[in-house]
């Protein structure tokens, strides 16, 4: 499996739908990819449509459980663990659409290429969306990373945050680890209120309510970055019995 989509979403059936659907229309190799959707057992608007939904697209799962504050490490982080297969994580949302066409090839061709010198493989991905393009932002809204990079930490995405800013601190984390790959040939929409083409609704309250009061610690930042490049730098150079052995095989 190439690709695990990652998101969580409550009580939005159509934009959910509308995202489900984008993914069939513009992926090369559906085989390859899979959407994980973090639900609530309360949410009887999603319950709803979710067996349609994973009927008429397979490569949908929903994964339903007890609501919690904690968007980014209740929801993601619990499906990267539990449920992912791919070697690309992608964190989505329901209000997004890809746009690109053969999109999963794009990243792989190019992913691969960067990778090709990093036997760590680990590697985050920058993605275009509307809000890059609208405010000229220094990281993605929809990051990927490779299934190295989350294991080395074990998060897909940030967990100190319980909702917003975590894609700012997961971007941070690799951009100090060097192991940035350039993937914003691939666009993805972002239908929402930060890019002017929708409405606030009752979940973005919610979401933004969950972000509130929140300071992002630099010291937490920095052992993140620390830990990656703990990573990065025990792969790259071989354990010395190792070594010892290649010398005295010359």
């Amino acid at each position: 499996m190439n690709f695990s989509i990652i998101l969580a979403s409550r009580e939005r059936p159509e934009l959910l739908t509308n995202f489900i659907k984008s993914i069939k229309e513009t992926t090369q190799n559906i085989n390859q990819v899979e959407v994980l959707v973090g639900i609530d057992h309360d949410d009887l608007v999603t319950k709803k449509v979710a067996d349609k939904l994973s009927r008429e697209y397979p490569f949908v799962k929903f994964n339903a459980r007890h609501r919690s504050p904690l968007l980014n490490e209740d929801y993601l982080n619990w499906q990267y663990r539990s449920f992912s297969k791919g070697k690309y994580l992608i964190i989505g949302n329901d209000d997004i659409i890809f746009e690109t066409k053969n999109w999963d090839a794009i990243i792989v061709d190019k992913l691969e290429k960067y990778l090709a010198n990093k036997p760590d493989r680990i590697a985050y991905g920058y993605i275009s969306d509307a809000l890059i393009n609208r405010y000229s932002l220094g990281y993605c809204c929809f990051p990927l990373v490779t299934r190295e990079g989350a294991d080395a930490l074990n998060f897909a995405i940030c967990p100190e945050y319980a909702s917003w800013s975590s894609d700012i601190a997961i971007w941070k984390t690799y951009w100090a680890s060097n192991r940035v790959c350039d993937l914003s040939e691939v666009m993805i929409k972002h239908i929402s209120i930060h890019s002017g083409l929708r409405e606030r609704d009752s979940t973005n309250i919610h979401v933004q309510k969950l972000a509130a009061g929140f300071v992002e610690d630099p010291a937490m930042v920095e052992q993140h970055i620390q830990r990656l490049k703990r990573a990065i730098k025990k792969i790259a150079r071989p354990e010395p019995a190792n070594l010892l052995e290649k010398v005295r095989n010359k």
